[in-house]
């Protein structure tokens, strides 16, 4: 299994922001895009993407 350890820190890679706070601004992102949202669970971009992308 790899993760973000020792490796990771000897590297010089490591985490940006903290968990939880990435966590909320991503929730953050999913409320305030809301149309994207529905249009994924509607299947409205499912159709986009096989427009756009074949």
């Amino acid at each position: 299994m790899c993760g973000c350890g020792e490796g990771g820190e000897a590297a010089g890679y490591g985490p940006k922001t903290r968990f939880e706070d990435g966590l909320a601004r991503t929730v953050d992102w999913y409320l305030s895009n809301r149309r994207w949202v529905e249009g994924v669970i509607t299947g409205e971009y499912l159709e986009y993407c096989r427009r756009v992308y074949g």
